[in-house]
């Protein structure tokens, strides 16, 4: 008698997917964008010095950070360049491509509680907001779009504020969340991917000031984005998040300092962590051992 052949085996990668794909995608869109920074720097630096017939450096610091010609064309074409990178390792995955970016109906609806999950990233970014102006971290990019926003005309600022609250919004969560994310969950397991997608999300802002708050923002945004079972909401917590930045630089609403500053940010982490225990029950109760 024949011995019955023993079933296939799984391949390996269907069980363990790549992350060095993960690393090379982010490599690529952080050298695109810094090459696209360093090029809107040199056709600055070029203009200035035709115009003026020798290099002026106050005439080039405020040529970079002109919000019609410089900072909204750039936010756009980032944002541009980083979905068209989502999109293609996505595109070279063998998972469907709505899938491997998350594009797909929640597994998971919170109702009521949709609208202020959104807003718990606020709470989130506010306090490490918060230790960053405590601890004297540096920076200054947050500062230059500030000021962009407040002295805008409107058609320029229509564009800032696709370009912050949508094209950004869009690029990184499909990017870091859809991407990223669901490749190294897959892998590392459920803590260990969202907090490197989260430290991978700080450190692609570069700046110091929005580096740390990001990598804060980057957990809160994983976690829903784990949760949810869907990109969705963690897209609506970004956009609203950046939305309303925009709108505070535009009304030039001061930012909390001393009590007050810690008030805010000790209240919005208790808003946030009874969010993170309700919701965490109710997954518990619901599927005990996950």
């Amino acid at each position: 008698m024949t011995p019955a052949e023993p079933p296939p085996a799984t391949p390996r990668t269907a069980l363990r997917p790549r992350v060095w794909t993960v690393f090379l995608a982010l490599s690529i869109a952080l050298c695109s964008n810094l090459c696209l920074g360093v090029f809107t720097a040199l056709a600055a630096l070029a203009a200035s010095y035709f115009e003026r017939g020798a290099l002026d450096v106050e005439a080039l610091q405020e040529l970079l950070t002109d919000p019609t010609w410089v900072l909204a064309p750039t936010l756009l074409l980032t944002a541009l360049l980083s979905i068209g990178i989502a999109l293609a390792a996505a595109y070279l995955s063998p998972l469907p491509l709505r899938r491997r970016l998350a594009l797909v109906a929640p597994v998971r609806r919170f109702g009521w509680l949709s609208l202020p999950l959104a807003l718990g990233g606020i709470a989130v970014g506010i306090a490490a907001g918060t230790l960053c102006d405590a601890i004297g971290v540096p920076g200054s990019a947050n500062e230059s779009l500030n000021d962009a926003v407040a002295v805008a005309d409107p058609l320029t600022l229509v564009v800032l504020a696709l370009g912050v609250a949508i094209g950004a919004p869009v690029a990184e969560e499909l990017l870091f969340r859809g991407y990223a994310q669901q490749r190294l969950v897959e892998r590392w397991g459920a803590v260990t991917g969202i907090v490197v997608t989260s430290v991978l999300f700080g450190l692609f802002h570069i700046d110091p000031s929005q580096a740390l708050p990001a990598i804060a923002i980057g957990g809160w945004l994983g976690w829903l984005r784990h949760r949810s079972g869907s990109l969705w909401l963690p897209f609506a917590a970004h956009a609203t998040n950046n939305f309303l930045f925009v709108v505070f630089a535009r009304l030039e609403v001061p930012d909390p300092e001393g009590a007050l500053s810690w008030a805010l940010a000790g209240g919005g982490l208790l808003v946030a962590a009874a969010l993170v225990f309700h919701v965490e029950r109710g997954v518990t109760r619901d599927a005990p051992g996950i």
